[in-house]
């Protein structure tokens, strides 16, 4: 690591052969460097030699000027909660920086009603929706009814969904309609074992500040979770919705479970464009599974699979290899393998069910990453020729 870092967890190893390495900028909040699915990255981009990786110290990101900055080729930089985006943003016009994730698109992902439009813009499936302004309604027409609302003549009928437009703001409500005994449920970030709990009483919207309202859409009580490193690679986890009873599943070690699952074509072609769409080569995003149709209820920006091993080697590959092609370095050196002691310095929890320790020993070490078949057609259609033996 670099001088400019207050944190040290490894040092910078040899060349492999470049002239020069490049310099890399972390710029995020502390929690999110120090953080374990970051390090194993870092660890990785620090193992191929090929960067000076400089961690930039969260009071030098929050109290001074960016002409202050560290000067780095690449830059890696990306919002949560505290986070100065705009001051980032200031940084990359001063400086010019090749951005993994640009930062200016990271803007759009603050507001759900812009990342909606721009998913409409771009063709990929999201919820019907409408915007509404509790505040200031102008010569909008709302009506408000037990089952349903009205907006300029859009009736959405509950059970729907009513999301604050600022993203970072969790409280997501779920109306439902008299028939069902009515009342709401409320989604929250976890609180310990807790995500969601149902108020019986509450049967009116908020009128505080602007929503979104969308139809709630039925996925068999599970929510899936896309990450995508570049427009080629996902991994994709399926967990419990918090819409069903509100209680997190954990294992054994108080991890979320989740479960890694397939993608469809569709969801695969909807990654790429995310990540066009977005402007972010590392990015997650939610997918509902409903009614045969899969559809993009958020963008999260910046995501990492957490304690996946087999991600980490590939999001480190995949991420040397943007920054490399940037800089027109016509061969990626491969990231050298880690010790299995350095493997291990982080706990390993399972993505899978938990099974019986008796089931243990039938897992393989080996993972399956793909299946070549060459293969043709079992019928030969027969060729209208004969053979014969000639002395001439």
């Amino acid at each position: 690591m670099s001088e400019h870092s207050p944190y040290q967890p490894f040092s910078i190893g040899g060349s492999k052969g470049l002239t020069h390495k490049l310099t890399l900028g972390v710029c995020c909040m502390q929690t999110k460097a120090t953080s374990n699915p970051m390090q194993s990255l870092l660890r990785r981009l620090d193992a191929s030699g090929a960067f000076d990786i400089i961690i930039f110290d969260e009071k030098m990101i929050l109290e001074q000027d960016v002409s202050e900055w560290p000067i780095v080729q690449c830059y890696v930089s990306f919002h949560s909660k505290g986070f100065p985006l705009y001051k980032s943003l200031e940084y990359v016009k001063m400086r010019h920086p090749v951005e993994i994730n640009k930062v200016e698109d990271q803007l759009k992902l603050r507001n759900r009603l812009t990342v909606y439009e721009t998913l409409k813009s771009h063709d990929i499936p999201c919820p019907d929706f409408m915007a509404i302004d509790h505040l200031d309604y102008g010569d909008h027409q709302f009506v408000e009814a037990d089952d349903y609302i009205i907006y300029d003549g859009r009736k959405l009928k509950k059970p729907f969904v009513e999301k604050p437009l600022d993203g970072d703001d969790h409280n997501i409500w779920i109306y439902y309609p008299t028939n069902v005994g009515g009342g709401c449920k409320k989604l929250f970030r976890k609180i310990g074992d807790k995500s969601s709990e149902f108020d019986s009483k509450q049967s009116r919207i908020r009128k505080d500040k602007k929503y979104l309202y969308e139809p709630f859409l039925p996925t068999g009580g599970m929510d899936v979770k896309v990450y995508m490193v570049g427009e080629m690679y996902s991994h994709a986890e399926a967990r419990k919705a918090p819409t069903v009873d509100g209680k997190v599943m954990r294992n054994k070690n108080g991890k979320e479970i989740r479960y890694p699952i397939t993608l469809s074509e569709v969801e695969k072609a909807c990654g790429a464009l995310i990540v066009q769409a977005f402007g972010q080569f590392v990015t997650g995003f939610d997918v509902l599974r409903t009614t045969g149709r899969s559809i993009v209820c958020d963008v999260n920006g910046w995501s990492f699979v957490k304690g996946n091993q087999r991600y980490y080697d590939d999001c480190a590959i995949l991420v040397q290899k943007f920054f490399l092609d940037r800089f027109h370095i016509t061969f990626t050196m491969p990231i050298p393998a880690l010790k299995n002691e350095e493997r291990m310095s982080e706990p390993i929890n399972r993505t899978t069910p938990e099974v019986d320790e008796a089931d243990e020993e039938n897992f393989q070490h080996d993972k399956l990453r793909a299946v070549m078949i060459i293969m043709r057609h079992g019928d030969r259609k027969p060729k209208e020729k004969h053979k014969f033996k000639s002395s001439h």
